[in-house]
C-alpha cells in the first residue's frame, strides 16, 4: 500500500510517497540459511522532467524502513537505500 502526492511545478513534477507493506528475506550463507518475515515502511520522493506530453525523465530516492533480524552473528537489518533514474511513458 503506497500513498503519493503529486506537486505540480513549472517544468517538473514532485512526487513524495509512503508506503506499508510486509517483506519476506531469505539468506542463503555456506554454513546455513536464515529467514524472517518483516514490515516495510517505504518512504521517498521522484522528481519527474516532461520531454513530451505523454515522455518524462526523473530519479527518485527511497529508505526503505525493515525489521529484519536474521540472529546471532548476522543481526539486524533496518534500512535500505536507493538511488534510481526513470523514464515514464503515459499511454
Amino acid at each position: 500500500m503506497t500513498a503519493r502526492f503529486h506537486f505540480d511545478f513549472e517544468g517538473f513534477e514532485v512526487v513524495p510517497y509512503v508506503g506499508l507493506g510486509l517483506v519476506y528475506g531469505d539468506l542463503d550463507r555456506p554454513l546455513g540459511s536464515r529467514d524472517d518475515t518483516s514490515y516495510i515502511i517505504p518512504l521517498g520522493v521522484s522528481v519527474d522532467f516532461p520531454l513530451q506530453p505523454k515522455l518524462s525523465v526523473g530519479f527518485s530516492v527511497q529508505v526503505a524502513l525493515t525489521g529484519f533480524d536474521f540472529g546471532p552473528g548476522i543481526g539486524e537489518d533496518s534500512s535500505q537505500t536507493s538511488v534510481m533514474a526513470t523514464v515514464r511513458y503515459r499511454p
